[in-house]
């Protein structure tokens, strides 16, 4: 079993796509672990509805490819996700894996981990509240001393989603 890390978001109707995403994950896999989730702005349309953004920590022996496209590619189908070429539209739910134990994979289609741990705080700082000791494999640098460079200023923690995550998972 690998330790996995899945940055989770949804601004369509958050409070019921991320608990229907939870829902569906746990039927495939073990979810050890929440973060806080976050309320942030978008990061391009401004007059979009806020996002809601955390992590999960799972464990599974499904391999990273498979879980992206066979799991959570298809959980983000079955709650209505449509992709299309604008990366920035909103949407119910988006999954994405963060860290896939020590995997470093750079495909096109499969980046791991996530470069968006070094840029963006609604993913780095929920990583950090997980698991604060991990070294990320493709650069060795400590989780850390990445969360310094953050400003989580514009972050507003989403307590009743986190809570009803916890309770999801047994948390609470």
């Amino acid at each position: 079993m690998t330790d996995v890390y899945i940055g989770v978001g949804s601004n369509i109707k958050p409070e019921y796509n991320i608990i229907k995403a939870l829902r569906h994950i746990m039927k495939k896999t073990a979810v050890k672990a929440t973060s806080i989730f976050y309320y942030t702005t978008p990061l391009e349309y401004k007059n979009q509805p806020d996002y809601c953004n955390g992590v999960w920590k799972i464990t599974t022996s499904i391999k990273p490819y498979n879980l992206k496209y066979k799991i959570l590619r298809q959980i983000e189908i079955k709650l209505g996700r449509i992709r299309n070429t604008d990366k920035y539209s909103s949407r119910p739910i988006d999954l994405d894996i963060i860290i896939y134990g020590n995997a470093v994979i750079n495909t096109e289609d499969l980046i791991i981990p996530d470069p968006d741990v070094y840029s963006r705080p609604f993913v780095c700082l929920p990583l950090f509240e997980i698991t604060e000791d991990i070294i990320l494999p493709d650069t060795g640098k400590a989780l850390k001393e990445i969360v310094l460079t953050m400003d989580a200023t514009k972050m507003r923690p989403a307590h009743q989603i986190t809570n009803q995550i916890k309770k999801g998972i047994g948390y609470e």
